[in-house]
């Protein structure tokens, strides 16, 4: 509709970062790997959550992402699992 504004994805980004932050738990935003940038990792001692966050589209688009630019891997020697997430705001 027109007027209406669609806010960034960086927004809720930013909101997931504050919440988990305060939490206590140890995140990182804007992952840079060989083909891509994860939007947000939740590490954990025994998990590494991957999160892929879109405004439009859908969360089996977000899913797809993260496998297709293979962003797991860069965790697969952590020896943890690790757990793809897709957000759909």
């Amino acid at each position: 509709p027109s007027g209406v504004h669609i806010p960034l994805e960086r927004y809720y980004q930013t909101i997931m970062y504050v919440v988990v932050k305060i939490l206590g738990l140890k995140s990182q935003v804007e992952v840079s790997t060989n083909i891509g940038r994860i939007d947000f990792v939740i590490k954990l001692p025994t998990l590494v959550y991957i999160f892929e966050c879109k405004i439009q589209g859908s969360v089996h688009q977000a899913l797809n992402q993260i496998e297709e630019k293979k962003y797991a891997q860069k965790y697969e020697l952590s020896n943890k699992k690790i757990i793809g997430v897709g957000i759909l705001f």
